[in-house]
């Protein structure tokens, strides 16, 4: 098998791989990201004592979440990757993440 990096999407920093068999036809499709400085900004945010609250307390960031995240969680929850990506589907998506306890790492609001 043979792998090759197609394209750097930009977004999130989010890089697709493509698996080529032996015949050169495509095998898979793999995205990958380095989702750590999000996840550790979002930690740091969470000790700051400021319930993510802006400096002039008007507004109010309650998560960080990486695209690769929100795309792995549509994966490992059968959602098709165009309902996780955008629309009304997105928000009911990222409310479920938000409310589950394992991907708490995500909000800034604790």
């Amino acid at each position: 098998m043979s792998t090759r990096e197609l394209v750097d999407l930009g977004a999130g920093g989010i890089a697709e791989i493509a698996h080529f068999d032996s015949d050169g036809d495509l095998e898979a499709l793999q995205w990958t990201a380095d989702v750590e400085p999000v996840i550790e900004a979002n930690k740091a945010a969470q000790c700051d004592g400021n319930r993510g609250f802006g400096e002039s307390r008007e507004w109010r960031k309650v998560a960080s979440i990486p695209l690769a995240v929100l795309m792995e969680y549509a994966a490992q929850h059968g959602i098709p990757l165009q309902h996780a990506l955008g629309g009304r589907a997105q928000t009911e998506i990222i409310e479920r993440m938000l409310g589950d306890a394992d991907y708490r790492y995500l909000r800034t609001d604790i």
